[in-house]
């Protein structure tokens, strides 16, 4: 079983910066325009899905309009994509080379545009997790590890689990900036909330 790289700072930011290049927003281009559009595409998906992954025991939390002032949301999900890279993704669908929005799972490790996920599932399923109690963000192993989706990392949505340090670190930073908290109730009824996030 192949292992998996996890990047420290230095790399996070070497990645982050070849990545994504400043004043591409001011660039009229047709690809860039196609990004765009596939970005915001893909944050509607999570914003629409986010409830229903919560209230349907898929995720303990979400965290909705998180402003990333200083990348931390998109440095979390950035060691998430470096770490499932290293250890070779599989793409299951045609469509992961072109300009729309894709979801990235970290294990098992693979790619897809988000209107072939569903499709997707009996494989994802069959192919089964890889590293059973490893944090897909720092590799620690622990018992218990939190599910997590982070959406906005331009046209990609990650979806892995963390550990509970890793877990904080994204709750503290959404607590202090969310427009809006969806929260499980007992029973998995929906709640929300507004955060009170500081500007």
């Amino acid at each position: 079983m192949t292992g998996r790289y996890f990047p420290d700072d230095a790399d996070v930011d070497q990645w982050i910066s070849t990545h994504f290049l400043d004043g591409t927003e001011t660039d009229a281009s047709p690809v860039v325009d196609q990004l765009k559009a596939a970005t915001v595409d893909a944050v509607d998906r999570f914003r629409a899905n986010a409830p229903n992954l919560v209230a349907n025991g898929l995720a303990s939390w979400a965290y909705l309009d998180v402003p990333d002032y200083d990348r931390t949301k998109l440095r979390g999900a950035v060691r998430q994509v470096m770490a499932a890279e290293s250890a070779g993704l599989l793409s299951l669908c045609p469509h992961t080379q072109q300009i729309r929005p894709l979801l990235l799972l970290c294990d098992p490790p693979i790619v897809v545009c988000t209107a072939c996920f569903p499709s997707r599932q009996a494989v994802i399923e069959a192919l089964g997790h890889r590293w059973n109690h490893q944090c897909d963000r720092c590799g620690v192993h622990v018992q218990q590890l939190t599910p997590v989706s982070v959406a906005g990392l331009g046209y990609i949505t990650v979806s892995g689990h963390v550990c509970g340090r890793c877990a904080a670190d994204d709750r503290q930073y959404a607590d202090r900036h969310a427009d809006q908290v969806v929260i499980v109730g007992r029973g998995n009824r929906r709640a929300r909330r507004k955060s009170g996030g500081r500007r």
